[in-house]
């Protein structure tokens, strides 16, 4: 499999939008990116921690892609 960059980063796909917030997370600078897609449901992977110590957000989320 070949990877390539895409010029219009991950925005380049119709129909997405993207962002990058600062939500605290770190001490300073964006932390947080935001990727939406017009098109509602799509096929979607998420890759999580192992730890049994989950934070609410990263359960919920596990939940969502179940």
């Amino acid at each position: 499999m070949e990877l390539r960059r895409l010029k219009g980063g991950v925005t380049e796909a119709e129909g997405f939008q993207a962002s990058g917030v600062r939500a605290g997370i770190r001490s300073q600078g964006l932390d947080l990116a935001l990727l939406y897609c017009e098109e509602g449901a799509v096929p979607s992977a998420g890759a999580f921690t192992t730890s049994l110590t989950r934070a609410a957000p990263v359960v919920l989320t596990m939940n969502h892609l179940r």
